[in-house]
């Protein structure tokens, strides 16, 4: 399928390689189909593969507002990617893009795309690591703010780039360096205030007491740079810049391929330039999963998460109503408005998902996800500022199957349902629902 859920909060940027499985993004709409993964195709006869695929899907909110419209559209995928071992190295990539068109909401019509490409590096002196690159773009959900979401068409693109740097191989304690990149930009100008840049590092010594159990301690940092992250009274911009510290206990257990233990303790102080004392963070936050294999078919994982971050936006500008419209000459009562919101100061998570292998051909999937974000909101007006607290709530769950009718043909279809619920100064709710199936060819 070439959907995916929204997710009304960013991820903090993650720094420990044993934990940064958890990304993650926010796109409410077409995701273009890659194919199978690059760990995926090792096994296959051929290291490369061609696809196409051809979906169509029913979505009775596009919008993701209260009461938006639903539609119905089509996605078109083209799909490459290879997996080839080089001596003791082995690169890999994958691209898809898809056209995206709906069939009353034109101007939703997008093309979306990913683009994904890595290096796993091993060389002498028990040195080895990663490198990978991604490159994607796809229709956003919109934020939560203290005004209502518009119906509009936001595409967001993200760039990354991440090492990782490792010594040590098997032996009793091992040396890890991590360094990240990422930008994020959007076609809308209503979100404007939340493109940001950002670093990430981090330098962990981890110790293997026995061959299921790796402990080990952190430091990591992060930044976050937003341009224009403030609306000012008179129509310009003020900077903000997020500064992230952490302090890292991790362990992790594997049993077999059975059962997996990892969690990740960490004391965090997170400080802003520009976004005042009510944004700042100090405290526990932390990640722990799970995934366990009772049967040859069955595999379930849970993931439980409590992060900081920051994502500005802006609310309202220019003068309030009545008052002298924009480009004339303001009267001495005309008062200037302007609004910001950090979203988000802090965010739990809850992630359940299950699979299971029906017969060699049919595979069966589940999914159940609850995050709660706390945003800090700052209005001024008239030179006086207050603060609210926003709470965005989101629910969803998913259901999905697929059907391997021969060797290059793959069919399958998913059910999703999204439930948010954003409090504060302007309450809103919205419900969603996308069922969807997808034909895909692939050529090895």
């Amino acid at each position: 399928m070439n959907q995916t859920t929204p997710r009304p909060a960013r991820a903090a940027p993650g720094a420990a390689a044993v934990l940064l499985a958890l990304a993650g993004a926010s796109a409410h709409a077409q995701t273009a189909d890659t194919g199978t993964r690059p760990t995926d195709t090792a096994a296959a006869p051929s290291p490369y593969y061609l696809g196409a695929s051809q979906g169509f899907t029913h979505d009775s909110n596009v919008y993701r507002i209260p009461s938006g419209a639903g539609d119905n559209y089509s996605s078109t995928s083209l799909l490459a990617g290879f997996d080839q071992r080089i001596s003791r190295q082995r690169v890999f990539g994958t691209a898809g893009v898809s056209l995206n068109r709906y069939q009353d909401e034109k101007t939703l019509d997008n093309t979306s795309y990913d683009l994904a490409a890595g290096l796993v590096w091993e060389t002498l002196y028990n040195l080895s690591g990663t490198v990978d690159a991604t490159l994607d773009r796809h229709l956003s959900a919109p934020a939560a703010t203290v005004g209502l979401p518009p119906a509009t068409r936001n595409l967001a693109e993200r760039k990354s780039v991440n090492g990782v740097a490792r010594w040590g191989g098997v032996s009793l304690f091992t040396l890890e360096g991590t360094l990240g990149y990422s930008a994020l930009d959007y076609s809308a100008p209503e979100y404007v205030s939340s493109e940001s840049r950002q670093e990430n590092g981090g330098l962990g010594l981890y110790y293997h007491p026995s061959a299921p159990l790796r402990l080990g301690v952190a430091v990591r940092f992060d930044r976050t740079r937003t341009p224009q992250a403030f609306l000012q009274p008179d129509g310009t911009y003020l900077p903000n810049q997020t500064q992230g510290r952490h302090l890292d206990l991790l362990a992790s257990y594997e049993l077999d391929d059975r059962l997996e233990v990892g969690g990740r303790l960490s004391y965090t102080r997170q400080t802003n330039s520009s976004a005042g004392s009510d944004a700042d963070f100090s405290g526990v936050t932390g990640i722990l999963r799970l995934a366990y294999r009772p049967t040859a078919r069955l595999a379930l994982n849970a993931v439980a998460s409590r992060r900081p971050g920051f994502d500005s936006g802006r609310y309202g500008s220019g003068f309030l109503a009545g008052d002298t419209p924009p480009g004339t000459t303001p009267s001495p009562a005309a008062t200037a408005t302007s609004g910001l919101y950090e979203n988000n100061r802090l965010t739990n998570s809850l992630d359940l998902g299950a699979r299971f292998e029906a017969t060699a051909k049919i595979n069966v999937s589940a999914g159940l996800n609850w995050s709660r974000a706390r945003i800090a909101s700052t209005l001024t007006a008239g030179g006086v500022v207050g603060t609210a607290a926003v709470v965005d709530e989101f629910h969803t769950f998913t259901l999905g199957a697929t059907y391997a009718i021969a060797r290059p043909w793959l069919l399958g279809c998913d059910l999703s349902h999204d439930k948010r619920d954003v409090s504060g100064a302007v309450a809103y709710s919205y419900k969603a629902t996308s069922i969807g199936c997808s034909a895909r060819f692939t050529w090895r």
